[in-house]
């Protein structure tokens, strides 16, 4: 579920852009159970995917540098006890174990050391948000679109042929 809107695939996967994949298409994915989500992240428990993708030490901070079409947060500078890095893309999703970069809300909380040692977030959706959404798609078979339909939409700039 994509949390309303798609993202573009060169913000969130590594490579070129993909002219039928620039993200910002609409999705009625509402009735998803996780498009809307809230978690609390403790640190001790996601510092093994912090340091195999940020690799920065102790967290001292973290904040949002640069947002997609969608409002996802495609890049997020970590600032810790060995150094800073900026994350992009899926790459801030595994990281902090979450289910998408659409972030809509991001609380830190520090111990008495300074090292934040848990995070509270919001977001919406469930997975990368690029090209086709599932349940968005679900939605609009329901509103009794055709699958060349639902392809068009999700892939602007396309046409659905006969290759045979």
């Amino acid at each position: 579920t994509c949390g309303g809107v798609t993202e573009a695939f060169d913000l969130i996967f590594r490579g070129k852009p993909i002219e039928y994949l620039q993200g910002g298409v609409s999705c009625s994915d509402q009735d998803s159970q996780y498009y809307s989500w809230k978690e609390t992240i403790q640190l001790d428990q996601v510092q093994e995917s912090l340091n195999r993708y940020a690799g920065v030490g102790r967290l001292l901070d973290l904040s949002p540098v640069a947002y997609g079409r969608s409002e996802r947060t495609v890049k997020m500078e970590f600032v810790g006890s060995d150094g800073t890095k900026v994350l992009k893309g899926n790459d801030i999703r595994f990281a902090l174990r979450l289910r998408s970069n659409l972030i809509t809300d991001l609380e830190t909380i520090k111990g008495s050391d300074g090292y934040i040692r848990q995070i509270q977030v919001k977001g919406r959706g469930w997975g990368h948000g690029v090209g086709l959404c599932q349940m968005g798609d679900v939605n609009l078979a329901q509103k009794g679109r055709t699958y060349d339909q639902i392809l068009r939409h999700y892939y602007p700039g396309t046409a659905v042929a006969e290759w045979y």
